[in-house]
């Protein structure tokens, strides 16, 4: 689990790389990658899932978080390989604080 503090407004990015675990997949090669962002308020933002031609790092982004809300957030991973093979990443937490400087 990893704690992250973010400032709403400015644009979201993390970058991660994939450890297979036990019977999944050697590298993310083929598979459907999502994630979203759930704020303290319940609202979900679909990140955009980038993954590098190693197919085991990636990246996640989103451009504007001026409507996110303030307070915990958390995040995760999904990844499809197939119908019946489906998994999920741990939950991180981000928190989100105000900006301070608006101008």
């Amino acid at each position: 689990m990893q704690f992250t503090i973010f400032k709403r407004g400015s644009t979201f990015g993390a970058n991660g790389t994939y450890t297979p675990g036990t019977g999944a997949p050697a590298t993310l090669a083929g598979a459907v990658v999502t994630s979203m962002l759930k704020d303290n308020r319940g609202n979900k933002y679909t990140m955009t899932v980038t993954i590098a031609p190693n197919n085991l790092d990636f990246t996640l982004a989103y451009l504007d978080t001026s409507t996110w809300a303030i307070g915990m957030a958390v995040i995760d991973l999904r990844i499809k390989w197939s119908a019946s093979q489906i998994q999920y990443t741990q939950t991180d937490y981000v928190n989100v604080i105000e900006e301070v400087t608006t101008a």
